[in-house]
């Protein structure tokens, strides 16, 4: 599928959510749009409001399995090199390397994975049969 958004729908709102789906937490980057109109032969672009507080605005939502910063450095790197070479410029941003998607995933990972707590036990008392993870 292609998504086409155009420079005159984007707008700088953007909204950062999250969701659990089977005990997975998964990140998304949402970019709202709004529609340009021209009334009298001026130019007008806002959120779409039925009524105040009720903003039914398009938008267009990102979502990440692990650490979606990784897929969004890499857009950013290639957008880089694109002005870059149009230019004539060299690149300011260094590319995402295999050392920076390592350190993002073992960020990830840590958030989603939990060490199980120590057991302190008193003298005389036995440590209960443990259930092994699913």
């Amino acid at each position: 599928m292609r998504v086409n958004v155009y420079a005159e729908e984007m707008t700088d709102r953007i909204q950062i959510i999250s969701k659990e789906i089977d005990g997975q937490t998964f990140t998304g980057l949402r970019i709202f749009l709004e529609l340009p109109a021209t009334v009298g032969g001026k130019q007008y672009q806002g959120p779409f409001m039925h009524h105040p507080g009720d903003d039914d605005s398009a938008a267009v939502t990102f979502w990440g399995k692990q650490d979606l910063r990784a897929v969004l450095r890499k857009a950013l790197a290639a957008l880089d090199d694109h002005y870059a070479d149009r230019d004539g410029r060299t690149r300011a941003v260094p590319p995402l390397t295999a050392e920076d998607v390592k350190a993002i995933f073992a960020s990830e990972l840590k958030r989603h994975v939990r060490a199980p707590a120590p057991l302190h036990l008193g003298p005389g008392h036995t440590p209960p049969a443990r259930t092994p993870h699913p």
